[in-house]
């Protein structure tokens, strides 16, 4: 195998810090495209991780030079348009704020900054293109000429090439660059260094024309700003490009990326007037676009291989280009990862049955400790002793299949949180149990509890039996991605490190594939890189992660408590009309930051305004959650404004334990004292 064992093909995970060539390497083809053939401006939004970067890069013209290296001018031709990308990031745009200057003054600099900017990244685009190209060569005089008459001065640019032109507007992009540094300390601009020698708009909007007047290979190519990383500038400096976008002209138009939280405003500086979606521009949002798109499976095993390609770990035989025609085939990645979720149910039911022959289960150790209790409170029904209590679990003890046992016991705290008879309810469910086991039938209480929640009944198995929770299999990763294809290889990049360090060979043969362990601590230092790394710059930032932890917590306890009532649970709800806004408010953040995810598929949603978020799955591990949601939780405005309240008198705790106990033995809930304090406000200040 031509490979160095050791290369984690997952390691990088952030396209800025891939190479052209690896840009193009590692490309997917998208189940929708950039569309760079349209005029339309279109804003890119996602979370972190989306791909925003490498789908605008793939779309740029040092990428298409590598795509079109036989003849270029024809391929781009060809393509419809030429990508002139740059990143927000790159200008460190603070820089022209303050500094003893007025608002107005930055206004006009900044913006005369990017004309320079963008234009710079354009003329090194053609400049390079039209090298040696005969067309160019013939019209050399006019193209430069034209171009000249697009600055204040023509007469100030001796340039006779466009190289010299690019030289010409570099030196105007540097004088810039001085006067804004220099004014951080002597709290003046120098007005000659940034006297603007070109009207806004003039050159990146300008040039173009010109180059479509003269050149017949670019008459019908657009140019195609690929604008990244816009949550990186402040609302004043998106209110310029989103009046480029509004004063855009043939053959120009725009892509803007950016993360969803980082789109500001739609107000241009033309007059104030907002751009309408539909009209100025479109939206395509990533992260919804894969949640609800069913190729996104594909898409993203398809990512993964052309990783292992890269290196030579096998030859799938897939360019990556022929896309979403065969499932089965492509899934052979996953034979490479111990699936564990195929013989999960055995694992634990084996462990308990081997170990606990001679004694009871921990389980019903438990359910012991809580009818001994209730019956010292005289809330154990029809309980009163000792014998009472054995004679319960032994109708409710099946050896040979302890899941079914766990079945019973919920049953059983189920008849208990109702005040039933308690002997007289374990009879029947002892009853009933039988009669599932022997008949299958399908419609039984039994089959269908099992059918909901099946993998929560397993799930506190291992947790009785102080045993890991399980995460495994390629499929569940894809699913935990939530659409982002950076959380993806953030768990195989984790998932590999781990099979290291227990020496197996990842991905070596599917004879020996990476095991279980490896899979679950990968996969759990990813929830927390994940849950680390979207930290808030807002000063809601704390709030957020705090509620989140919190609802992690209160969907922990209601999972292994003894009768929840809520299967698969990862998601909450709420009436939007009772709900106070600084709450409504740090839950869309957090949703923008993909710690949460709206969901919107059911029509009630809209009609009883209710809002409905599920906590992004990837999160799970770091509190046993599942993976896939079912049940649902109805919080209050009291519960909600209390889970992300931040204080020292553990409002928040009270809150969860006010919810679990109603579903643990054997009181099944206590006293309302603790909300009245809450309703009253006295454990915490507003």
């Amino acid at each position: 195998m031509n490979k160095a064992i050791n290369q984690n093909p997952f390691d990088i995970t952030k396209a800025v810090d891939f190479t052209d060539q690896e840009i193009n390497d590692f490309w997917v083809e998208l189940p929708h495209r950039l569309n760079p053939n349209s005029p339309m401006p279109i804003y890119f939004m996602g979370g972190k991780g989306s791909g925003k970067t490498h789908i605008m890069r793939y779309h740029s013209y040092p990428l298409q030079k590598i795509r079109h290296r036989i003849n270029l001018l024809e391929g781009i031709k060809n393509d419809g348009y030429i990508g002139i990308y740059g990143r927000c990031g790159g200008f460190n745009s603070d820089r022209f704020n303050g500094k003893g200057q007025s608002n107005e003054i930055w206004k006009e600099v900044f913006g005369y900054y990017v004309e320079l900017w963008l234009a710079q990244l354009l003329l090194y685009s053609i400049s390079d293109l039209l090298n040696d190209n005969e067309s160019y060569l013939k019209n050399e005089i006019l193209i430069i000429n034209e171009i000249k008459s697009l600055f204040v001065n023509k007469t100030e640019i001796s340039a006779n090439s466009l190289s010299e032109i690019l030289e010409y507007v570099i030196n105007l992009q540097r004088d810039i660059d001085i006067a804004v540094n220099d004014c951080a300390f002597t709290r003046k601009l120098d007005l000659h260094q940034v006297r603007a020698r070109v009207i806004p708009t003039n050159l990146i909007f300008g040039i173009p024309k010109v180059l479509s007047k003269y050149i017949a290979m670019l008459s019908d190519v657009n140019y195609l700003y690929l604008i990244d990383e816009f949550e990186n500038i402040d609302k004043d400096k998106q209110e310029h490009f989103n009046t480029l976008i509004r004063e855009r002209s043939h053959p120009t138009t725009f892509r803007i990326g950016g993360r969803i939280y980082g789109f500001r405003t739609n107000i241009t500086r033309s007059a104030g007037e907002e751009n309408k979606i539909g009209s100025e521009y479109e939206i395509v949002n990533l992260d919804e676009m894969f949640r609800n798109e069913d190729l996104y499976e594909t898409y993203a095993r398809e990512i993964c291989i052309r990783r292992l390609n890269k290196i030579n770990y096998f030859d799938f035989g897939h360019s990556g280009k022929e896309n979403y025609t065969n499932i089965t085939d492509i899934k052979i990645i996953d034979k490479y990862f111990e699936d564990d979720n195929t013989n999960h149910s055995e694992v634990a039911l084996s462990f308990v049955r081997s170990q606990y022959k001679e004694r009871h289960r921990p389980y019903f150790e438990k359910l012991k400790k809580n009818l001994q209790e209730g019956i010292l409170k005289k809330i154990a029904f029809g309980v009163f002793t000792d014998g009472d209590v054995e004679l319960i679990i032994s109708n409710l003890k099946i050896d040979e299949n302890p899941l079914v046992e766990k079945l019973n016991l919920f049953f059983l705290y189920q008849a208990w949180s109702k005040k039933r008879n308690l002997i007289d309810a374990s009879k029947e469910i002892k009853v009933e149990a039988k009669r599932y086991l022997t008949d299958k039938d399908r419609t039984s209480k039994h089959s269908k509890k099992l059918k909901r929640a099946k993998g929560d009944l397993l799930a506190q198995i291992f947790r009785d039996c102080r045993k890991k929770q399980r995460y495994t299999g390629l499929n569940n990763f894809i699913a935990m991605s939530e659409g982002i294809p950076r959380n993806l290889l953030i768990i195989l990049k984790y998932i590999y490190e781990w099979a290291l360090i227990h020496e197996e060979e990842p991905f070596k043969s599917v004879e020996k594939p990476i095991g279980w362990e490896s899979q679950t601590k990968g996969v759990l230092k990813a929830a927390q890189w994940f849950l680390d790394d979207a930290r808030s710059p807002d000063p809601d930032g704390m709030k957020i992660r705090f509620g989140i932890n919190k609802i992690g917590t209160l969907f922990q306890k209601i999972r292994f408590s003894d009768k929840s009532t809520f299967d698969s649970l990862l998601t909450f709800e709420f009436n939007v009309n009772e709900i106070d806004i600084d709450v409504r408010n740090l839950i869309e953040q957090a949703q923008k930051w993909s710690l949460l995810i709206k969901q919107t598929k059911e029509a009630r949603l809209a009609q009883t305004n209710t809002k409905k978020y599920k906590i992004n799955s990837l999160l799970s591990p770091i509190w046993d959650l599942p993976i896939k949601s079912g049940g649902t939780l109805l919080l209050d405005n009291l519960q909600l404004k209390n889970l992300f309240q931040v204080n020292s008198n553990n409002a928040a705790d009270i809150i969860i334990k006010e919810i679990s106990d109603r579903m643990n033995a054997p009181n099944f809930g206590e006293s309302k004292k603790k909300r009245n304090k809450l309703e009253q406000g006295t454990l915490f200040p507003e």
